[in-house]
């Protein structure tokens, strides 16, 4: 597999990771509105529960596609030295 290749890969990853924070937090924030008589609607604790869980398991996968981008990196920068 090319390094471009897996930068690529890490990259996505952390897109896809960012896009799912996104949406985990969307949710919970919209558990918190309040109706006119200043009642919070629709909570739901299985739901909350697993939005919170998506957002901690898109932060371990942004955490670890930055890993894979730095490690394609510094790879790159090994074989620059080599090169040299």
């Amino acid at each position: 597999m090319a390094i471009s290749s897996v930068m690529n890969t890490g990259l996505q990853g952390v897109t896809r990771g960012i896009q799912g924070m996104q949406r985990n937090a969307d949710n919970i924030a919209r558990m918190g509105i309040r109706d006119e008589q200043g009642d919070i609607q629709g909570v739901n604790s299985a739901d909350a529960a697993e939005s919170m869980v998506g957002l901690k398991q898109n932060e371990l996968q942004v955490k670890a596609a930055a890993e894979v981008v730095k490690t394609a990196s510094d790879t790159i920068g090994t074989i620059l030295d080599i090169k040299a």
